[in-house]
């Protein structure tokens, strides 16, 4: 199989493959890859309706309390967090500035870098000047911050944030109640100060 990808500089951080094999070098990706045995043919085929997947947000207590957004729609926000290990890397870092780009956030959001790579890398592809622009509070260093409360971010006591880490049981991030998103719903609720999902920002 021969793999094409884009050189340093260019690769895309949606794009995964391309990503990886930017910086693994063409050898070190090939030798990576898993292919079928020759003729190989499926057991099952398995056909999902995606279109009945629905954006889940995890309520205060535990990450494992999921439910529709729907739900959760429109409840108030003392702040944001988000990075880390959990989504600071350069695809979530993407995903947040892809939101909040011409926009402000309205309350005070913290996005921590997953490491220096996704750092220089975000700096260099011009994201973090689209955050910093938006009014974000850009935690370069990386490392552990709010998800285990040693570091802004995490709600304090009578205070909800909405964070994209992933852990939120009681005391973990603070005295305070912590809801669990995905970037794209923690960039749009910091822009609206409640839970909301990109659908509701108004269009510009």
């Amino acid at each position: 199989m021969q793999f094409s990808y884009c050189s340093h500089g260019t690769e895309r951080a949606d794009d995964p493959l391309s990503y990886r094999a930017a910086r693994l070098g063409p050898e070190a990706f090939e030798s990576m890859l898993v292919y079928p045995d020759e003729g190989s043919q499926p057991d099952e085929i398995l056909d999902l309706d995606l279109s009945s997947v629905q954006t889940l947000v995890a309520t205060p207590g535990h990450p494992g309390n999921g439910v529709p957004l729907d739900e959760v729609r429109g409840r108030r926000l003392d702040l944001a967090y988000a990075g880390s290990c959990t989504a600071g890397d350069m695809t979530s870092i993407e995903m947040y500035a892809r939101i909040l780009a011409g926009r402000t956030v309205l309350i005070p959001t913290f996005i921590q870098y997953g490491s220096e790579r996704v750092r220089d890398e975000a700096k260099r592809r011009g994201v973090h000047d689209v955050l910093l622009k938006a009014g974000v509070h850009m935690i370069e260093e990386p490392g552990c911050g709010a998800c285990i409360n040693a570091g802004p971010g995490g709600p304090q006591k009578g205070q909800v944030a909405i964070s994209a880490t992933n852990r939120n049981m009681a005391g973990r991030m603070g005295e305070g109640d912590a809801y669990l998103a995905n970037p794209f719903v923690v960039a749009a609720s910091a822009v609206e100060g409640f839970i909301c999902g990109p659908e509701d920002l108004p269009k510009y």
